[in-house]
């Protein structure tokens, strides 16, 4: 079976070839061994890979974090902040944090002195010194198309944050997909989608990502079981998104099962990232919506009306003629039926 951190390359090397299951399984060798950093990597791979196994992987996650490991640490900050029925969520997440800081995690750290504006005190006069209710608040939309609902916030998110989400995406991007009919898949279309994203799973968001999360929530006045992972939109001058849906369409094998087993795609929030650029703006052409928000400025849209897939919000992402356009974008599922 060989030594802890022998497994935990088997298990490292199984993951980058996409085996997560044989990846799954040497590092619960390597976690028998009595490795933390093993139990750690499993308390991911159990609350991101399939089959998931969500309680398995956050009594791990703690686990890992009581015996120190600073990463655990944070994780677990992020899986509190992501609990919309944990009592005193946030509190938890910035004790986590705290302890993640303490041990040396750089991302923790960076995380504490954002969201206490602060850069020279310890790490637990920074963690409390961080007013939470001012960081959740929303302000109220301005509705540019009744149906479809169609509404623009302006100064949703601050400019930090944005500078924060672009920062974490940078070293993330990958070419942008769209979901194949017949299967569901994800695949490269450039006749229709030239642009990068990079997407976040559960183990990889942080506090500042929740938090963002938790405000499109509250905008939207939807569930926040509802939001899919985030994901970060970068266009370079010339790239874009022709028209499409964010609706499946049920008439498709592969959309129809995807709607079956998470829901439909209900709505879509997006935040302007930058403004430093020409052009890019979001277009409704059967709306005749062309919107483009200022850094911080955000755009929710249903796709839906009525419960049903509404082809008015028939929409494109225009290409920058100057610049390079960031986003965050954010799906909202509805009921599984």
């Amino acid at each position: 079976m060989g030594s802890a951190p022998t497994q935990i390359a088997f298990g490292r090397s199984a993951e980058k070839k996409g085996d997560h299951k044989e990846a799954r399984n040497w590092f619960a060798k390597a976690a028998q061994t009595g490795s933390v950093e093993a139990l750690r990597l499993l308390a991911t791979n159990l609350l991101v890979r399939e089959p998931l196994a969500i309680a398995d992987g956050i009594g791990m996650a703690r686990e890992a974090a009581q015996r120190g490991d600073s990463e655990a640490a944070h994780l677990c900050a992020t899986l509190a902040a992501n609990d919309d029925g944990l009592p005193n969520r946030w509190n938890i997440a910035l004790d986590y944090l705290l302890q993640a800081a303490r041990t040396g995690h750089a991302l923790s750290r960076q995380e504490l002195a954002l969201l206490s504006g602060k850069s020279t005190m310890d790490w637990a006069e920074m963690r409390g010194t961080v007013n939470m209710a001012a960081w959740l608040g929303t302000n109220p939309g301005r509705a540019l198309s009744l149906s479809p609902d169609v509404r623009a916030f302006e100064d949703f998110l601050p400019p930090k944050f944005c500078d924060w989400i672009v920062e974490r995406a940078k070293t993330r991007l990958e070419p942008a997909q769209v979901n194949l009919p017949d299967s569901g898949a994800g695949a490269r279309m450039e006749n229709m989608r030239t642009n990068s994203h990079a997407g976040f799973n559960l183990a990889e968001c942080d506090v500042v990502l929740m938090l963002t999360r938790s405000r499109i929530a509250e905008a939207s006045g939807l569930s926040p079981q509802g939001l899919e992972w985030p994901m970060a939109l970068h266009y370079k001058p010339g790239e874009e998104y022709k028209p499409h849906y964010d609706f499946f369409d049920t008439n498709a094998r592969g959309l129809a099962e995807d709607v079956e087993r998470f829901g439909q795609r209900v709505a879509t929030f997006l935040i302007y990232l930058n403004d430093n650029f020409e052009g890019g703006e979001t277009e409704f052409p059967r709306l005749d919506i062309r919107y483009r928000g200022k850094k911080g400025d955000a755009l929710l849209f249903f796709n839906t009306t009525d419960g049903k897939p509404d082809a008015r919000t028939l929409h494109a992402g225009l290409a920058p003629t100057r610049g390079e356009k960031w986003l965050y974008s954010q799906w909202i599922r509805g009921p599984k039926s």
